[in-house]
């Protein structure tokens, strides 16, 4: 398991939705190679969210078991979820740098690189926003730059 960032074996969820069981996810198994892209495709409803949330931990499968890579994991793992979650009472820039910050590493040189994505995503105009001033799309780029600012050897996008 050396080579692998992340292993799946068997899992199966199941939730109870009132009088029915719902089968969201039913014996799923896979590898993820280091430094791969892994994407999941499918239409809505067919527990993608699931079994992401399973893997990062969030949610305990009823069966099966999941295996990150803990070096990779202990470097840095980052998720972005289906709805930018920004805390209100900070700016579009303060929200962009908060994976930073919560690794003690602000400082003049990360605030510029901060302030250099939110230029490539050309949400420059917005910097001192607060997230009520901001479209979804805003939102959810700045949800992303925060993301990837904090150098993450895993990366899950919802």
């Amino acid at each position: 398991m050396e080579n692998l960032d992340i292993s799946v074996k068997k899992i199966s969820m199941t939730f109870n939705s009132g009088s029915k069981n719902i089968i969201a996810l039913d014996n799923i198994s896979f590898d993820v190679e280091q430094g791969k892209l892994f994407c999941i495709v499918g239409p809505s409803g067919c527990g993608k969210s699931t079994l992401l949330r399973i893997i990062l931990g969030l949610l305990e499968p009823n069966e099966g078991t999941v295996w990150t890579n803990p070096t990779r994991e202990k470097l840095g793992v980052a998720y972005v979820q289906q709805h930018a979650l920004l805390l209100p009472w900070r700016t579009l820039l303060q929200n962009a740098a908060l994976g930073i910050e919560i690794k003690s590493k602000l400082n003049p040189r990360t605030i510029e690189r901060v302030k250099k994505e939110i230029r490539e995503y050309r949400l420059n105009e917005f910097e001192t926003n607060l997230p009520s001033e901001l479209s979804g799309g805003m939102k959810q780029k700045a949800d992303i730059i925060r993301a990837l600012e904090s150098r993450p050897k895993l990366l899950f996008c919802d």
